[in-house]
């Protein structure tokens, strides 16, 4: 009986630690899975914490892109661009070429000759008055158009057109180019010293001067070459035609000199004044 007793209490023992081993292992499963549950769910939303940051980061990318082309689109409907023409140029220098087309068209006194027929007009007041307000390059362009255009509608005057538009449009560079080198703040303030003024004034002689002569210059040097190396005619002709045009381009020049300086310093400070 007690070897009996003993046998069935050593397998009571047996299996009480077999089922404690069994039960410590399911445990220690059930940890580990867990465990890896959790991990998982960190992976996963790091993962997700991750995703979310690269759309936001795609999100602010395309955000900073549209707007960047909203603002570029802006730009280029307001008209402003870089390294070209704005819209509100490109209408005062369409403006300033009508003008000089007029003045070159209706404000001219023909002058006939033996030799040829010449004029005195007020085209060329225009185009200083262009390079003036407008600048070099946009004062150039505004007389070499509305001249050319003028020898255009002119059967007398078609053939030198291309000439035309290149000496008007030094013409007017020159005269901006000086004029506009270091003098727009001038009469900006009006407490400026008096010796300020004169050298605008100043300026405003040399750059309307200078422009005029430039002008003469090409124009003779093109007729002389014309009629003397493509013509053929004798010296003294080219010669006698040659005065005769330079006694009357310099009479344009006086009289483009005289009305443009006063006009163009009566412009400019009323524009500054605004």
């Amino acid at each position: 009986m007690k070897k009996e007793y003993e046998e069935d209490t050593d397998r009571i023992c047996s299996s009480e630690r077999e089922s404690s081993k069994r039960e410590s292992s399911e445990g220690e499963g059930g940890e580990r899975e867990s465990s890896e549950k959790e991990g998982g769910g960190r992976d996963r939303s790091g993962d997700d914490v991750g995703k979310d940051r690269s759309v936001g980061n795609s999100n602010g990318k395309d955000g900073c892109e549209k707007e960047g082309g909203g603002r570029v689109g802006g730009r280029k409907k307001s008209g402003t661009s870089r390294g070209g023409l704005t819209i509100v140029e490109i209408t005062q220098i369409g403006i300033m070429a009508g003008i000089v087309y007029a003045a070159s068209a209706f404000l001219q006194i023909p002058i006939p000759t033996v030799i040829g027929n010449t004029r005195l007009h007020m085209g060329n007041v225009i185009c200083l008055l262009a390079g003036m307000l407008l600048g070099a390059f946009r004062g150039g362009l505004a007389a070499g158009i509305g001249s050319m255009l003028f020898d255009l509608t002119n059967p007398a005057y078609i053939a030198s057109a291309p000439f035309t538009f290149l000496f008007k449009f030094a013409m007017a560079w020159v005269c901006g180019g000086i004029i506009n080198h270091h003098t727009d703040n001038y009469i900006k303030d009006h407490c400026r010293a008096k010796r300020r003024r004169t050298s605008l004034r100043m300026r405003y002689l040399l750059g309307g001067a200078a422009g005029s002569i430039t002008y003469i210059v090409c124009y003779l040097t093109k007729n002389f070459v014309e009629h003397r190396f493509v013509l053929g005619l004798p010296m003294e002709a080219v010669a006698l035609m040659t005065a005769q045009k330079a006694l009357v381009s310099s009479v344009n020049g006086v009289i483009a000199c005289v009305a443009a300086v006063p006009l163009g310093l009566a412009l400019r400070a009323r524009k500054a004044g605004r």
